[in-house]
């Protein structure tokens, strides 16, 4: 799932980056309609991809200035697959600047977008293609556009994936994304909410509605990337699970990729363990410091509170576990300290 997670942000980025290109190649023009052509052949330079705007290019004059694009999609034609169709995109841009030939972006909206995946049974996939093209590419220094964004709105969006390997097929619909203010340089607001559903190989199914608030930081140089205020809750159910849960967590999150050391602190996890044939839920309540240490495959748990109550219908009241203490364990040698149970 990690590597789905990751093709989700850079399918996400990647568009309103299409966009942002889109705009900047036409936005002086008189009928960006006129430069379609050239469109096509840039984003076939940069992604070795086909463009296909089906619709006009329209300008929105009203309340911000901006370009309005209709149905499109970028496609590998070689392997005749569908990266990405979009119903609908309207990028505005901010006035002022535009008067010193320099475009900020007001806005970025865009409705119906659906992003296509395959992970192939050799373990190559359906955008290796387009991302190492992107790789390869010399970095652009231009000063003309400022990426800094104060709306993001991504409405009824879609990522259909599927494993060939492992014969698991799934989607995440229902994409909501609205984010606010962002400057790569500062943190930002950022709401996500989605449904996934999956089913795999044995036809076993898995179905998720996933709602998260969060302040992101995103230090790309440092490869440093922070959640901070993090509010989520995740309500699971399907043939995969033996009963429906709903999971909720509130933390402050840090990923350091170079340092391969991942935080989670004031971790507050609740659990709720839906099984019918309980008395009622099942409980689980944790709280504490996650720091994971991946280099050196230790992970620390430190001032963990973890309260635990399974109310077995046999039981005349519910059998609790609790854990005070800290938790120690090396991925490596497979060893683990913790305190005793209660």
């Amino acid at each position: 799932m990690s590597k789905i997670s990751k093709i989700i942000a850079l399918g996400l980025v990647g568009i309103v980056v299409l966009l942002l290109g889109i705009m900047a190649f036409i936005l002086f023009v008189i009928d960006p309609n006129d430069y379609k052509q050239e469109i096509y052949t840039v984003v076939k330079d940069k992604t070795d991809m086909d463009l296909v705007i089906n619709d006009r290019i329209e300008w929105q004059l009203w309340p911000q200035i901006g370009l309005k694009l209709g149905k499109t999609t970028l496609s590998d034609s070689t392997a005749q697959q569908t990266l990405v169709a979009i119903k609908q995109a309207t990028v505005s841009v901010q006035v002022m600047p535009l008067l010193a030939k320099k475009i900020a972006i007001d806005s970025v909206l865009l409705d119906g977008a659906t992003l296509n995946f395959i992970q192939y049974a050799n373990g190559t996939s359906s955008w290796d293609k387009m991302l190492n093209k992107l790789k390869n590419q010399p970095e652009d220094k231009s000063e003309k556009i400022e990426f800094k964004i104060q709306l993001l709105n991504i409405s009824n969006s879609a990522l259909a994936f599927k494993d060939e390997k492992t014969k698991t097929e799934g989607q995440l619909d229902k994409l909501l994304v609205q984010a606010s203010d962002i400057d790569l340089k500062k943190a930002f607001p950022i709401h996500v909410k989605f449904a996934y559903s999956q089913k795999d190989g044995q036809g076993k199914t898995l179905i998720a509605e996933n709602d998260l608030n969060a302040s992101v930081q995103l230090e790309q140089e440092a490869e440093r990337y922070t959640l901070k205020g993090l509010t989520a809750r995740s309500h699971l159910e399907g043939t995969l699970l033996p009963a429906p849960m709903i999971i909720d967590v509130q933390g402050d999150v840090v990923a350091d990729m170079k340092a391969q050391v991942h935080t989670v602190d004031g971790l507050k996890l609740i659990v709720d363990y839906q099984d019918p044939a309980l008395k009622s839920p099942a409980h689980v309540d944790m709280a504490g410091k996650i720091v994971a240490d991946m280099k050196q495959q230790l992970v620390d748990i430190t001032g963990l509170q973890l309260a635990a109550s399974y109310p077995e219908k046999s039981l005349k009241s519910p059998a609790t576990v609790k854990v005070l203490g800290d938790v120690h364990a090396n991925l490596g040698t497979q060893q683990l300290q913790m305190p005793s149970l209660t």
